[in-house]
């Protein structure tokens, strides 16, 4: 009878650690599971950031194309001048409206690649940020795994232990 107890009790220690072990292996699972979708969260966000990043330096590129050919504009407009100041007055009054029409948007210009700029660089941040994030569940997930073979060791020589006692009984 004493022996029989002691196998029940066995029999319930078992059950209790096979319990906590497949609540472990839920765990992993769920640990596994949100880390795919980390990473694939994190893949998604770093491949909007790159077409984002590219994009603006699309953007930024064409900007400096329409800045140097505002510049060059703005010299060929300052040489007429010279010409038009020579001939009339009044002519060069008008043509100086028109260099400074040209000089507020090459300012412009120059404000949209600054922003442009700080843009990229945020984007660049968020990437490293992401990043960071999907190596933290990595190594989460890897310790969870580790304490889950752990535990199934530990079972499995429990449970040899009891067989050995069963049979030496």
């Amino acid at each position: 009878a004493e022996w029989r107890q002691d196998e029940q009790a066995l029999q319930e220690t078992l059950m209790a650690m096979n319990d906590k072990l497949m609540t472990a292996e839920e765990k992993c699972t769920d640990l596994t599971r949100r880390l795919a979708s980390a990473e694939e969260s994190t893949a998604k966000q770093a491949k909007r950031a790159a077409e984002h990043e590219a994009e603006l330096c699309r953007t930024a590129e064409k900007a400096e194309r329409e800045r140097d050919e505002l510049k060059d504009a703005h010299a060929s407009e300052m040489v007429r001048l010279g010409s038009i100041y020579r001939a009339s007055k009044t002519e060069a009054s008008e043509a100086a409206g028109r260099v400074a029409h040209l000089d507020a948007q090459v300012a412009k210009q120059a404000t949209l690649i600054t922003e442009l700029e700080n843009s990229i660089e945020e984007s660049r941040r968020q990437v490293e940020s992401h990043s960071k994030q999907a190596n933290a569940h990595a190594a989460v997930s890897a310790q969870a795994q580790e304490d889950t073979l752990a535990y199934r060791k530990n079972v499995q020589d429990l449970s040899r232990e009891a067989m050995e006692e069963r049979t030496a009984k």
